[in-house]
């Protein structure tokens, strides 16, 4: 685990509102891609295919970069499962074109392997972890049913 780049992330977010906003875009996104850049070294190891793997950054970074980083300012890559109910619920359903139910679960899917990788580098504890799968599990019918509708 990278403390370094943890405590980075969590320092830019509390300088939020200190910086100039394309600045603090910028930085938390290079300290994200950072953690995410990891992740998919952590997938690698899992010997899943390349098309899979690139799946599951481009559904982290989505989550990460434009969602919480860009859309709505609510928190750190760690505890971004705090937000998820908006993510799957409302945002991912009305700002990304093209989703389907088949990407709805592949996006929870993804999360699922994000915060467990999280967990064991360290960079969340336990409870955090259990929150984000229970989120995730709790809420899943209910955003496949608002994405139906």
């Amino acid at each position: 685990m990278n403390e370094k780049n943890k405590q980075k992330i969590i320092d830019l977010k509390s300088k939020e509102e200190e910086m100039d906003y394309d600045a603090w875009v910028e930085e938390i996104s290079k300290a994200n891609n950072k953690i995410i850049d990891e992740f998919e070294q952590f997938l690698k190891t899992e010997k899943l295919s390349k098309k899979t793997i690139n799946r599951h950054i481009n559904n982290v970074d989505t989550f990460a970069n434009f969602y919480l980083t860009s859309y709505c300012y609510c928190g750190t890559i760690f505890d971004g499962y705090k937000n998820f109910s908006d993510f799957f619920g409302y945002w991912l359903i009305t700002k990304y074109l093209g989703i389907s139910k088949s990407f709805m679960i592949a996006m929870i899917t993804t999360m699922k392997k994000f915060y467990t990788f999280l967990f064991l580098m360290g960079y969340i504890d336990e409870n955090s972890c259990v929150d984000a799968f229970l989120t995730l599990t709790d809420g899943k019918e209910e955003w496949l049913e608002q994405l139906e509708m």
